[in-house]
């Protein structure tokens, strides 16, 4: 059986029933906050934490000697996170959503893929159940 609790609203008590579900539930379950933003049903739960892991986005890399300024990469880009200033081509990783368009469109091959990271994924244990949370790092705008 699978049980969700949502809402689009905040403060409607969305992780207070999800976390008295789980107290109560007499079989084994997965309890999973997907509230990246405020996670809280750690605070109810109080699971003992087995692992972490980081979780990155692809965003991309310059090479300005390969750079021909044609622009491609910054005309698709709708969130300037990539940019050509004069003869310049300069990125703005926190700003960037990783779609890859502009890899995809560089003719040069000025653009390669890095990383930045968004936050963590953590599991572990709390009572009966399984638990699973993610948190984006602080300062993190998606």
């Amino acid at each position: 059986m699978i049980v969700a609790i949502a809402s689009g609203k905040g403060g409607t008590g969305k992780t207070t029933v999800s976390a008295s579900l789980a107290a109560v539930w007499d079989r084994p379950a997965v309890a999973v906050d997907l509230d990246v933003e405020e996670p809280n049903l750690h605070l109810f739960l109080r699971p003992r934490v087995l692992w972490r892991e980081p979780v990155h986005l692809e965003v991309p890399v310059a090479d300005p000697a390969r750079c021909t300024q044609c622009r491609k990469c910054s005309e698709l880009c709708q969130f300037k996170a990539v940019s050509v200033m004069g003869k310049r081509l300069i990125t703005f990783p926190d700003m960037c959503h990783g779609c890859g368009g502009c890899l995809a469109v560089c003719p040069e091959g000025a653009l390669s893929p890095g990383r930045r990271e968004l936050g963590v994924v953590e599991g572990g244990q709390a009572r009966n159940a399984l638990f699973l949370s993610g948190r984006l790092r602080v300062g993190e705008a998606m």
